[in-house]
């Protein structure tokens, strides 16, 4: 049954159980508001227990952390130790705070920057396993690149001249971990777009309700479970997504689970990962929050209420 059919269902329902008259228009529309507005409150089956009126926040306002937002009780000293937070040192402190960081004829960040991070060895992941072992440009290697990107969304730096410059915020969130991941974790929740290192054909995949993927890491994310038990639910909640065309066998799921969890969380380092299958340089992997991502985000289903107690 389509939603509008439920609704009309609901309101005539709702008429026969006032004695099956309404005295006017006014009486009609208020019917129709109550019913409404009771229908968008309810659990939705393919919203894994998200009414609609929620979805809506998830989808088309995740900025105001309506029903998913970072924990005004950050811990500064957990979220100092995350992968990209790390990364993001690194680079603020190679810009001098009068001359600033010149940055490549392109713009991008300098040799010396890109291969401080790929050194420091914060991220385990598979690249060296491909790459060279000294990473020439922010182009070999995607976290640096990321990191420069957020920074910039953030607007933790700027630039002027082909030199990278530290802003006020920069200045402030360089002397607090708390304030520089809040920054690069929101920028890259609400502002970047998830499609930039990829080549898959659709846009929206990973960018459309990406807090709903949060919102299923904090039901089902306390064992390891495959990409494809997540981009199932995903999909159910999304199905214009999954009629996207694709470019080969099951690219859907394989998109959604490179830009939320390969060059997303996993970057992060709020969940890990467990390599369940190869072949050649495949890995086929499942996933799972880390404990990071459960000192990190609130659920504000009906209050502000912690992750933990969800259980």
């Amino acid at each position: 049954m389509k939603p509008s059919d439920e609704i009309h269902k609901k309101i005539q329902e709702e008429i026969d159980r006032r004695g099956g008259k309404v005295n006017s228009i006014e009486d009609l529309n208020e019917i129709a508001r109550i019913v409404t507005d009771k229908q968008n409150r309810m659990p939705h089956p393919d919203f894994e227990g998200l009414s609609p009126s929620q979805m809506f926040y998830i989808v088309n306002d995740p900025v105001s952390e309506q029903i998913i937002g970072l924990r005004d009780d950050l811990d500064a000293h957990i979220v100092s130790e995350l992968q990209l937070v790390k990364a993001a040192m690194i680079i603020l402190n190679q810009i001098d705070p009068e001359k600033g960081l010149k940055l490549t004829v392109t713009g991008k960040l300098p040799r010396k920057a890109v291969s401080e991070i790929h050194s420091a060895g914060i991220f385990k992941q598979d690249y060296d396993l491909v790459l060279p072992p000294k990473v020439m440009n922010e182009d070999d290697f995607i976290p640096a690149g990321m990191v420069h990107i957020l920074l910039k969304l953030a607007r933790f730096v700027r630039t002027s001249k082909n030199k990278m410059l530290l802003t006020r915020t920069g200045r402030s969130a360089m002397k607090d971990p708390v304030e520089l991941f809040s920054g690069v974790y929101r920028a890259f929740a609400h502002s970047f777009n998830k499609a930039w290192f990829d080549r898959y054909e659709s846009e929206e995949i990973g960018n459309v309700g990406f807090d709903f993927t949060i919102y299923l890491l904090s039901r089902y994310g306390d064992k390891m479970r495959s990409c494809e038990f997540y981009a199932e639910k995903y999909f159910k909640a999304f199905p214009m997504l999954a009629d996207l065309p694709v470019s080969y066998y099951n690219s859907n799921n394989s998109c959604l689970e490179v830009r939320a969890f390969k060059h997303g969380l996993y970057l992060f380092g709020l969940v890990d990962r467990e390599v369940i299958k190869t072949e050649g340089y495949f890995k086929e992997y499942s996933w799972k929050r880390s404990t990071a991502f459960e000192n990190v985000f609130v659920l504000k289903l009906w209050k502000d209420c912690p992750l933990d107690l969800l259980e």
